[in-house]
């Protein structure tokens, strides 16, 4: 598919202003002060619509970019007719006592749920459909500076907030802040399926080995290729893979040494579940196609390092794979990786197929060798550490200054979050009989965002973070 790139630069207010519909918090979709309502029968409608007529909790909740408000999406009296994409967003000021609804108006400076952000905390980025915005905390102002034609996917801002690098479907391009050019750092390249017979390869071997003019064409063709992408200064890097391979979280490492990259493929042996729809728009049964049955063929999924070499010959690169065999014999998908804020340090997160088991592993990009940091087991399932929401989902990971990272963990049976530091074991940030449903840390990283189960249903809560000094003494 051609991608079609136009750049923009439209300035946005990044907050809105209090205004005179704020009103205290809490905030309650019911109006009987506590006293139960009159009763009423549940009908077998109640039962197959959905559950909005229970009342809805607070979502997508987030920290405004400046970090002196909380936004987050919610409906005073929700109905099972609502849309929910239309359920109004709200703005609660940092100490939580109150909150007012964001006009329509100022929806469009809302910033995505999990900005990337420089080191310094100068400049943040995110993606929202087909576009890229840019957050100065200098002018306090939003800039979309770049439209496309494609969903802009996986914006991560460089640790000296000069550029930004995202995922056009499978290749990786970086924005450049200060020139606001834009270029293409890897492209994807399927390789031929090179079916031959074995006397056609057998034969081509013999050529090559007994005649040197063969060998000498070959090389001739290799190093004019290679002439031609070395006079090229803005050409990607070509990541070879086979037909049907598909590329995910394609990442640049901080120094710009590798590139990372995991590949999905289906086995073409699965056979997919198929049903029919007989309620449809034009009247007529349709054949579907569903999930995969339980215990069916998973699709196969690897992470690859590369050296960033855009003058190399893409035939001949050398791609060093990560064994997840190396984590039990199930198979599993490893996520990241995730480099520390300083850019020195990198860990991945491997979730097993069977989802009983995550590891937390750092990474040596140099080598391709892993050192298991944490490791969850359920025998059961694990699926509540924030923001797991489906099947084969990474957990909640956080970097934090002097090599230390958040995790989330359920090793209680709760939820909740642990801290890690340079040779120690996990310990609990949050602890009790109530779970950690999703976690955002501010800007300044002096605040954790939760949203959990503590009070009632879903809330939002404000801790205060762990200064450096009092967690190094435990």
């Amino acid at each position: 598919m051609e991608v079609i790139v136009s750049l923009s630069l439209v300035v946005l207010v990044s907050s809105v202003a209090p205004g005179a519909g704020s009103e205290k918090t809490p905030l309650y979709q019911s109006t009987s002060g506590g006293r139960s309502a009159s009763p009423e029968p549940l009908t077998l409608r109640d039962s197959s619509r959905d559950d909005r007529w229970l009342g809805v909790p607070v979502r997508d909740v987030r920290w405004s970019p400046d970090g002196k408000a909380v936004y987050f999406r919610w409906h005073p009296s929700p109905s099972p007719s609502d849309v929910p994409d239309a359920d109004p967003w709200y703005r609660v000021d940092r100490s939580g006592a109150s909150s007012e609804r964001v006009p329509e108006a100022g929806v469009h400076a809302i910033p995505a749920e999990s900005p990337s952000w420089s080191r310094d905390g100068s400049r943040a980025c995110w993606a929202r459909e087909a576009s890229l915005y840019l957050y100065a905390a200098q002018t306090g102002k939003t800039a979309q500076v770049l439209s496309v034609s494609a969903p802009v996917l996986e914006a991560r801002l460089l640790p000296d907030g000069g550029a930004c690098d995202f995922l056009l479907e499978e290749d990786l391009y970086r924005y450049d802040v200060a020139a606001r050019s834009l270029r293409k750092l890897t492209r994807k390249s399927v390789k031929s399926d090179g079916k031959r017979t074995d006397s056609e390869g057998w034969r081509e071997k013999e050529e090559a080995t007994l005649f040197a003019r063969i060998r000498e064409e070959k090389d001739r063709e290799s190093r004019a290729r290679a002439y031609r992408r070395s006079v090229e200064p803005s050409a990607p890097q070509v990541i070879e893979v086979e037909a049907g391979v598909t590329l995910e979280d394609v990442r640049l490492s901080p120094d710009g040494r590798f590139v990372t990259f995991r590949t999905r493929k289906t086995p073409p042996e699965r056979r997919e579940t198929k049903y029919v729809d007989h309620v449809t728009r034009t009247g007529d049964s349709e054949v579907r196609e569903a999930r995969p049955k339980v215990g069916d063929l998973e699709d196969e999924s690897r992470l690859g390092i590369l050296r960033f070499d855009p003058t190399s010959d893409p035939e001949e690169a050398l791609i060093t794979w990560l064994d997840a065999s190396a984590f039990g014999p199930e198979p599993a998908v490893i996520y990241g990786p995730y480099w520390s804020l300083e850019g020195d340090r990198a860990l991945v997160q491997i979730v097993s197929t069977g989802h009983k088991d995550r590891f937390l592993a750092e990474l040596d990009v140099e080598t391709g060798s892993t050192a298991v940091l944490v490791h969850d087991r359920d025998e059961a399932w694990l699926g509540g550490p924030p923001p797991v929401e489906g099947y084969l989902e990474p957990a909640l990971l956080e970097w934090i200054p002097g090599g230390r990272f958040v995790f989330a963990s359920e090793r209680t049976g709760w939820s909740h979050l642990y801290l890690v530091e340079p040779g120690r074991e996990p310990r609990a940030l949050t602890q009790g009989e109530w779970e950690v449903r999703d976690a955002k840390l501010s800007r300044d990283r002096a605040l954790w965002l939760l949203v959990a189960s503590r009070e009632h249903l879903p809330t939002i809560i404000c801790i205060p973070f762990l200064p450096r000094e009092e967690s190094s003494r435990g």
